[in-house]
């Protein structure tokens, strides 16, 4: 039983680790293409950590598989630049960022 325990837990991992990778497929496959890896790819960060808590298992009970998560995770680094910030932003950053509105009026609709 327990070796059918850690069979499925290897099967799980891999499917995971499998699907962080397809994932980071999404931001060079255009949804039109193939829609597939944009759904993997919103759902990033918790295929992220889904595969975070499997490297910390499979190290805490000492085991070589920690190393299927771990390696997916690396392959993966720059990606992780994307959503997480670690410096503080080089250059000028002002007036990088606009905001733009559109005044409605929504009750000239019935004006005489």
């Amino acid at each position: 039983m327990r070796k059918f325990i850690k069979k499925a837990l290897l099967a799980v991992n891999i499917l995971f680790a499998v699907s962080l990778l397809i994932s980071y497929l999404a931001v060079h496959i255009s949804p039109e293409d193939f829609a597939l890896p944009a759904f993997f790819g919103l759902a990033y960060p918790y295929l992220l950590l889904i595969n975070i808590v499997f490297a910390v298992v499979w190290a805490l009970l000492l085991k070589y598989e920690a190393l299927i998560s771990v390696a997916a995770i690396a392959f993966g680094i720059t990606h992780l630049s994307n959503y997480i910030k670690i410096g503080k932003p080089t250059g000028n950053k002002e007036g990088t960022f606009k905001v733009i509105s559109y005044n409605v009026r929504l009750f000239n609709l019935y004006e005489t």
